[in-house]
């Protein structure tokens, strides 16, 4: 008889039932082939979404371990309660003190991963797949992971308020819902070309996290490498937006769009072992950036499909405030050069005057 933690049936509570959420996410790709459906059937379906959400989140993180001996367990890190007689010697974080949680790991078996419910009845959780191929997919899980990290991330703001302190992007993250990495509160930044998370370097959203089954990559940050100068369409699912409603309540939802547009390689400030380098030496290194096997160096070291020279990947156009600085330094210039030459010639003037004042002056000898 197969004997596993209690806590892997546990189901986080769904946050989102503002109705500003309520009608955001009735027009999220989760529910978009429900033509007509109310408020009440939007809330019940996000909630059956949610439902079981340690055998979710460890089945579809065991998801991206494509070609791998299969087992028997899965291993999650699930947020409990501080215990009331909890040993202090076993330490606490300041993190665990801030938001009275410590994390426990718990073992899932796979055989719960087959047939989970959702809102399409019941899916298979754990499909194994290649996050290395762009192509990859598992729609229960993207569906789940759209809507468990936005609703992670309504906690996590709540919680900051409660304790009157601002929110901060790199602590949800890295602290308070690591799996989350590429869709936390930056999710895409303002930046002058959409691109993936895993392409922006977001904090810990990479390929290497992802194939041990510590975060899970989203749809668009999947692939082999950044591309440079290739055009990519991709889904963008956009929390920038969230906001908190006049009666305290966080307002968490997406803005999904295609991208189609020219992703230029941003400043890639995570080596993921998926062929980017990096290093002093500048992104691409001297053997080129990209490819399958490139890792971070000094000098940044080429991958097998390595591409590009010596000079590493193009620089993005400068944004407007670079603009704006270089055209103030070059007006600040020119009035220096204007007042040193206004100086040169009150000087002359002046020795001229003086030349012609003592050259009429009567000799008194």
């Amino acid at each position: 008889m197969t004997t596993y933690d209690a806590l892997s049936h546990a189901s986080i509570k769904n946050s989102l039932t503002e109705q500003q959420n309520i009608d955001k996410w009735k027009d999220s790709s989760i529910l978009s082939k429900y033509a007509s459906i109310s408020p009440t059937d939007v809330k019940n379906k996000l909630n059956i979404v949610l439902s079981n959400t340690t055998i979710k989140r460890a089945c579809c993180l065991g998801s991206q371990r494509p070609n791998s001996t299969p087992v028997d367990y899965y291993t999650v890190p699930v947020k409990i309660p501080v215990p009331k007689n909890f040993d202090t010697d076993d330490g606490l974080t300041d993190m665990n003190e801030k938001y009275k949680f410590i994390t426990k790991s718990v073992r899932v078996p796979s055989s719960l991963c087959n047939n989970v419910a959702n809102i399409d009845g019941f899916s298979k959780y754990d499909t194994q797949m290649n996050v290395s191929d762009a192509q990859a997919l598992n729609k229960p899980c993207d569906d789940f992971y759209q809507l468990y990290c936005a609703n992670s991330l309504s906690n996590y703001i709540n919680e900051s308020k409660m304790l009157n302190r601002p929110p901060s992007a790199d602590e949800f993250v890295t602290k308070y819902s690591k799996d989350c990495a590429c869709y936390g509160m930056n999710r895409i930044p303002n930046a002058q070309f959409d691109v993936s998370p895993r392409c922006l370097g977001l904090t810990n959203c990479n390929l290497n996290n992802a194939t041990t089954e510590q975060v899970y990559l989203d749809p668009g940050s999947r692939g082999p490498r950044c591309s440079v100068n290739s055009v990519t369409c991709q889904q963008i699912i956009d929390f920038n937006n969230s906001e908190i409603s006049s009666n305290s309540k966080v307002i968490v939802a997406p803005e999904i769009s295609n991208d189609c547009s020219m992703n230029f390689g941003k400043d890639l400030r995570i080596s993921d072992n998926s062929g980017r380098s990096g290093g002093s030496g500048g992104s691409g290194g001297s053997g080129g950036s990209g490819g399958s096997g490139g890792s971070s160096g000094s000098g940044g070291s080429s991958g097998s499909g390595g591409s590009g020279g010596s000079g590493g990947s193009p620089n993005p156009p400068p944004n407007n405030e670079e603009k704006k600085d270089e055209k103030e330094k070059t007006e600040t210039n020119w009035m220096l050069i204007g007042g040193i030459c206004g100086i040169v010639v009150f000087l002359i003037i002046i020795s001229i005057v003086l030349y012609l004042v003592l050259r009429k002056k009567p000799n008194p000898y």
